[in-house]
């Protein structure tokens, strides 16, 4: 929804009527007024105060009564109580502006409100900062000592109070934001407002949100009877002795007198005030607020100097401070107009965007006092709503509507503000709703339709909202309640009765006068003739959106906007967006060829109501159609896709995926990079662009180039630089050093020389030319082995600046070189079972890990191909250390008498050694080490050795050397019995060879062959499989099914971008049963859900029916779910497992196979062993033990041997039959069945 005219700017006849009680959310125009002159604001032509005021004031200005201030003699004339004991002393004399209101000390914001005022961005700034923030901006912890140095007054003040009545405090006043015992709305503007200055917020401890205090100054601590110490409590009133209200004065208490010095300064600056000594005047007035800052009196009296002083700023920096000791609503209201009168070009502190926020803080104050204040709520919300703060302005109407739930104006407002974004709907629709819904009932209940503010507009509005919350029987069924109580027919309620639409047809016959309750007499205009055509239009949509659709039905309010007609006054020019509307339904749930009956008006007629999503729908009709006039339409449509211009990132993204599809790469290729470039990659990733990747790596390089030429640049200036100092610091500069022959008389003027740094003792230039070396330092390496000259130089600087560097790693080199030899003559007898050479295999191996592991450059980041040991990485340190090593390795091989090396910058091909050795031997040496930490038995150090290399960019761009890993992490992961590793090795495997059926198959078997199993059904694991299905359904359906299987929600946005990048949907070349059974089995044997097993259960066995195993898993599947506690009609549900597991055993014994037929009895035995039927079980245990000798037999013939390595389940059998006989009394056949089964010879 548009944050000016609703969602899609859909709003009926524009905008939202205006409040007929405000003028564009203002006060109603009227001028503060004070009887006498002082009180107001200075007879000035930039004063004057219009759109703004506070109507219904009397603020009397203290001093509008008298000649001049006078000070009061004692303290009972001072009326005004006591401000908040933390209220601001004036001890700064240059102050611009105002903190936020001051909040009594002790109080507690309701729960989960205690930052409602912390989000508002402070937008001013200024020299004097301390006026312009707010305490809690500028609170520090040291604030906390400040407080316990007060602790004594505090306390005694406290008692001083305890056995009277503080007429100014209460525990009401407490609540510093009556909006939160009101209504507990959701406010989320962090999307519109950025915090900028203030500790940032944490979720962790500190001074946060959540339970207890709120931001800002903390409780202080007093210290109790028995020398603890606590927080202080509230002020509230202590009765004590007997029961009852003591006796005594009623009514407020006497204020306490401020003192002699207080009186004796107000006094002076009351007299300096008469005098006109403004300045004297000021002076005393502050001294007299920083000695008791409690008394508005002075406050008032600078405020009126600084007004005299044509100072207009700080004379409302004044009002401000002091309003809350003054706690008059009439004050704020006085502040709010002389705010908005403020001339801008004069104090330009002021701009209309400070000046509203400072208003916020002035409301706030007004609300403190009085909640139910509706001028000042209105006036926030209009506040809040031109800072374009939608979640406040929507919080703000519903706490209006609380008290005026009539107020239709405001619904509309509401609905706006909250559906401005996507995300401001879907976080405020569902309360937006809740209060449509309110006020509805209590306009329904208290109001007559005639003069309700329930009319057309505020139902379309409301159906709007009801369209996008996706609920459509709710929505029809509250469509047809309020239009017929708006035309007057509330009673009629017999028309629910029946499922269409007849009370709102144009014509009372055939259909409505089939009713019996209706009468012919009835007015026609109170039934369809009545009926906005946008609410019919709604109306039809709901129909057409119901499951399934209600295509007939819609088609009857469709038919209203006559789609046909050609005509001047046809109804698409008038009502274009309806036609959008209804076109853009049809084409979502694949009625092509009445999409294409209101698509067409639109694109013929009425082109301007047409945006690129219509468009789109309109080609894709076209072309669903298949028709030779529609493929010509479809190429012209083509063609204004080609010529479309936009800045959105969104509409670039469509675009480049449309061409994508059409094969048009290039078109694609540009609106796609012009879309990365505006930070589009998201966007991209969800329309599913498979060339993003391309173009993501296009992005880069050009950053690079950007980042290069930036780089160049800056060399080029500090060149520059340098160039400049030599030019202008000569030796004779008095400034440069104290050394110089010229002697400073005086400076010709103070600060007309820049005071210069002194030079570090420059190194000796040298002017002749030098001679290169012929070899590096430290080594017998020939420097022409290097062709830049610039890296051999650099080179040569190096191995001169770490000589001892250089010998360490030339010895490194040599022991590594030794440590692979000694590997080579242990690796045959460590693999053979030495238990003293694996010993020692693993202990030269842990060493070289560590070695490989801490080279920095090989772990820098693995997503970037390693491709040069000279890469300025890391501030361009990295590449110092592998120079060293390089240096030292051609050191010795230069030394060794070898060929001559190789140390060129950017070599053209990759590296593939480390100090000499090959990184494949390097892996190998890696891989027997984790092996042999398997067979000890140490697990945990076998597979995070495995983890270390795949982290490496050696390894992790070469899919070989990761193949030969991950093999070695499912050899170790089944010697180690570790489903988890066992998991993630094979679907490393099946994300390099996607859609695998052996790999599938290999999934289930590997985790077959561990004793728990606990990877097989993991939830990454289950996610992992998820997506393949989905992949698997979504690229296996034609575009038409796709939308009508609903892939364009937002959970395809999680998985479908990915899987076409990666590029598997190309390997996706059926339904595999394997998949869909491996997958039933994971939801089954985790125990989550055997009803969802049975879902992928029968997609295999719809591809493979005659499956034996795949029957048996449906059969099991059936019965184990009928033994839940919760299962509905086990009988029956029994009975179809067993058909199935009978299907298994007759598929399984077919073909007459020992070993087969062995399976099925011991498997059919223990399904009905499982049930309880014992009687039923042993039969076929026994006829499994009688199978044996077949099944030797077979095994001898087919495999030779003595037939010990058959798969015989008599065993099994033989064990169970055991168990059955022992625990029902039968010994005697328990031994039987022992002595000639499981007796071992």
């Amino acid at each position: 929804m548009h944050s000016s005219g609703g969602y899609h700017n859909q709003w009926p006849g524009g905008q939202p009527p205006q409040n007929n009680d405000l003028n564009q959310g203002q006060f109603p125009n009227g001028q503060f007024f004070s009887p006498h002159p002082r009180a107001g604001l200075p007879h000035s032509s930039n004063q004057t105060v219009t759109g703004h005021a506070y109507q219904d004031v009397n603020y009397v200005s203290p001093y509008g009564s008298q000649p001049q201030p006078q000070v009061p003699t004692s303290g009972v004339d001072f009326q005004e109580g006591p401000a908040p004991l933390d209220a601001p002393a004036f001890s700064e004399p240059n102050f611009a502006t105002i903190s936020l209101p001051i909040v009594e000390e002790g109080y507690i914001p309701a729960p989960g409100h205690e930052d409602d005022d912390a989000g508002i961005e402070n937008p001013y700034t200024t020299n004097r900062a301390p006026y312009w923030e707010s305490d809690e901006e500028e609170e520090d912890d040291d604030d906390w000592e400040k407080d316990l140095e007060e602790e004594d007054f505090l306390r005694s003040l406290a008692e001083r109070n305890n056995d009277s009545d503080d007429s100014d405090f209460s525990i009401e006043d407490e609540e510093e934001d009556p909006d939160d015992l009101i209504l507990d709305g959701v406010v989320d503007d962090d999307a519109e407002e950025t915090r900028k200055r203030g500790r940032p917020r944490s979720s962790g401890r500190g001074r946060g949100t959540g339970r207890g205090r709120p931001r800002g100054r903390p409780r202080l601590l007093t210290r109790n009877n028995d020398g603890s110490t606590g927080v202080r409590p509230k002020r509230v009133k202590i009765r004590r002795g007997m029961n009852g209200r003591p006796k005594g004065k009623r009514g407020p208490r006497e204020v306490a007198d401020p003192g002699p010095e207080f009186k004796d300064l107000q006094r002076r600056a009351n007299d300096a005030y008469e005098a006109s000594q403004y300045q004297q005047a000021i002076v005393y007035a502050k001294q007299a607020i920083k000695k008791n800052p409690e008394i508005y009196a002075s406050h008032n009296l600078l405020s009126e100097v600084y007004d005299k002083m044509g100072q207009f700023d700080k004379a409302l920096e004044v009002l401000i401070v002091s309003a809350p000791v003054k706690r008059d609503k009439s004050l704020w209201g006085y502040i709010i107009d002389k705010l908005y009168a403020m001339d801008t070009r004069r104090f330009p502190l002021y701009t209309e965007k400070n000046k509203d926020c400072i208003a916020l803080d002035c409301l706030r104050g007004i609300l403190e006092l009085d909640s139910n204040d509706l001028k000042a709520r209105h006036m926030k919300l209009d506040i809040e709503e031109r800072l374009g703060h939608h979640s406040k302005c929507v919080k703000q109407c519903q706490l209006i509507l609380v008290l005026q739930p009539e107020r239709g104006d405001i619904l509309k407002r509401m609905a706006m503000q909250g559906t401005a974004t996507q995300r401001l709907t879907r976080i405020h629709l569902n309360k937006m709703l809740e209060y449509f819904d309110t006020s509805f009932a209590y306009m329904m209940a208290n109001e007559a339709p005639q003069e309700s503010n329930l009319d057309w507009s505020l139902l379309n509005v409301y159906l709007d909202l009801l369209n996008l919350s996706n609920v459509y029987p709710k929505a029809l069924t509250r469509a047809r309640m309020l239009s017929r109580w708006i035309q007057g027919r509330k009673e009629e309620t017999y028309w629910d009765d029946y499922a269409d639409d007849r009370e709102f047809d144009l014509a009372a016959e055939p259909r409505r006068t089939a009713v019996p309750q209706f009468s012919l007499v009835s007015d026609q205009y109170n039934y369809g003739g009545g009926l906005p055509l946008d609410i019919r239009i709604k109306i039809g949509l709901f129909r057409l959106r119901q499951s399934p659709a209600q295509l007939e039905e819609a088609m009857r309010h469709f038919e209203y906007l006559e789609p046909e007609d050609e005509s001047p006054t046809a109804k698409v020019n008038s009502f274009g967006d309806l036609f959008r509307e209804i076109a853009d339904a049809f084409h979502s749930l694949q009625f092509d060829q009445e999409a294409v009956r209101f698509y067409e008006p639109l694109y013929t007629r009425n082109q301007k109501e047409m945006v690129l999503k219509t468009f789109l729908g309109l080609h894709t009709c076209y072309s669903n159609l298949d028709k030779l006039s529609m493929s010509n339409k479809a190429a012209d449509i083509v063609q204004i896709f080609l010529d479309w211009k936009t800045d959105s990132v969104k509409d670039l993204a469509v675009l480049a995926k449309f061409f994508e599809h059409q094969g048009m790469t290039e078109e694609a290729r540009k609106r796609a990079d012009r879309a990365y470039k505006m930070r589009g990659f998201r966007a991209l990733q969800q329309v599913g662009f498979r060339g993003l990747s391309e173009v993501q790596a296009h992005g880069m390089r050009e950053k690079r180039r950007a980042n290069w030429d930036s780089t160049r640049k800056a060399v080029r200036i500090r060149k520059y630089l340098k160039t400049l100092r030599e030019a202008t610091r000569s030796g004779t500069d008095p400034d440069n050093d104290s050394s110089s022959t010229v002697a400073i008389v005086s400076r010709p003027k103070l600060g007309l020389f820049r005071k210069k740094k002194t030079d570090v003792d420059p190194k000796p230039r040298r002017f002749e030319p030098v001679a290169e070396p012929a070899t590096f330092a430290g080594t017998d390496v020939p420097t022409e082995a290097v062709a830049s000259r610039a890296w051999r130089l650099k080179l040569d600087d190096l191995a001169q600046e770490s000589p001892e560097d250089l010998q360490a790693a030339r010895t490194q080199h040599r022991e590594i070189e030794a440590s692979f030899s000694r590997l080579r003559m242990l690796q045959e007898a460590a693999d053979d079972g030495d238990e003293d050479a694996a010993s020692e295999f693993l202990s030269i191996t842990r060493e070289l890990l560590e070695e490989f592991s801490t080279f920095d450059l090989f772990y820098y980041n693995k997503k970037h191909k390693f491709r040069s040991y000279f890469r300025r990485v890391a501030h361009g340190e990295l590449w110092k250390d592998s120079a060293l090593m390089m240096l030292a390795v051609a050191a010795n091989r230069v030394e060794d008498g070898q060929e001559e090396p190789d140390l060129q910058e950017t070599p053209r091909t990759q590296p593939n050694d480390f100090y000499g050795i090959h990184f494949d031997e390097w892996l190998d040496a890696f891989c027997m080490y984790a092996i042999l930490l398997a067979r000890n038995t140490e697990d945990n150090r076998c597979f995070r050795a495995l983890d270390i290399l795949t982290r490496t960019n050696i390894f992790y761009w070469s899919q070989k050397s990761t193949h030969q890993i991950q093999k070695v992490r499912l050899a170790c992961a089944l010697a180690l019995d570790d489903s988890t590793q066992v998991s993630v090795a094979i679907r490393w495997f099946m994300r390099t060879y996607p859609f695998s059926s052996d790999l599938f198959r290999l999934y289930g078997s590997a985790n077959r062959l561990t004793t728990l199993g606990e990877g097989f059904g993991a939830s990454a694991a289950t996610k992992a499989f998820m997506r393949y299905i989905k992949a698997m359904d979504y690229a296996l359906l034609t575009p038409a099914q796709r939308d009508r299987y609903n892939f364009q929600g937002d959970d395809r946005t999680k998985w479908y971008a990915n899987a076409v990048q990666s590029g598997i949907i190309k390997a996706v070349k059926g339904h595999d049963p394997a998949l869909f059974g491996l997958f039933g089995h994971m939801e089954g044997c985790t125990g989550s859900s055997h009803i969802t097993a049975l879902n992928y259960f029968y997609r295999a066995f719809a591809l493979t029916p005659e499956d034996p195993t795949l029957n048996l898993s449906i059969g099991i599947a059936y019965i184990q779910h009928a033994m839940k506690r919760l299962s509905e009609n086990r009988q029956f549900q029994i009975q179809q497992g067993l058909t199935f597991v009978y299907r298994y055993h007759e598929l399984r014994t077919r073909d007459n196979i020992p070993v087969y037929c062995s399976e099925a009895e011991y498997n059919l035995g223990r399904v009905w062993h499982s049930l309880g039927l014992l009687s039923d079980a042993i039969p076929h245990y026994e006829k499994c033990i009688a199978l044996s000798k077949r099944v030797r037999e077979q095994e001898i013939l087919s495999q030779g041997g003595d037939g010990s390595t058959a798969e015989d389940f008599a065993s099994d059998a033989a064990f169970t039959l055991q168990q059955i006989y022992a625990l029902t009394g039968n010994f005697s056949s328990a031994k039987t069945v022992t002595e000639g089964t499981l007796v071992i010879e």
